[in-house]
């Protein structure tokens, strides 16, 4: 024989002869993968709501109540004095510039009820 076959020879044998170790060796059971549904990122939690009752007007109401509003800065509550009347709560971000982020904070702190109609109920829940 060659020495390159008995190279050849002598590693197939060692292989071999290891294989049967690494077999008994105990392995770590391994941790089951996260699915997408195990993995849900984490929301902000909205604000809750205030009852219909107790909201701010957009068209009535004065600067000082509006800067009660729960996430209202002056600058906020002095666009929304210059831009009155609103038809509806989304006209805020359509016409006074205002950021979905702030809208969103101010928005279960306020209604819009257009000039001229009574203040509307909302509608029951089911």
């Amino acid at each position: 024989m060659t020495l390159p076959t008995k190279t050849l020879l002598a590693a197939a044998l060692a292989l071999f002869a290891f294989a049967p170790v690494r077999a008994q060796e105990e392995e770590t059971p391994r941790q089951p993968r996260k699915t997408a549904a195990a993995r849900k990122p984490k929301t902000p939690a909205k604000p809750k709501a205030k009852p219909y009752a107790e909201r701010v007007d957009l068209n009535t109401a004065t600067r000082e109540q509006l800067l009660k509003v729960k996430g209202m800065t002056p600058a906020m509550a002095d666009r929304i004095l210059k831009d009155r009347p609103y038809k509806t709560n989304a006209e805020l971000v359509k016409r006074s510039g205002f950021q979905r982020t702030q809208f969103d904070a101010i928005h279960p702190s306020i209604v819009v009820v257009p000039p001229g109609k009574p203040p509307l109920k909302p509608a029951p829940r089911k």
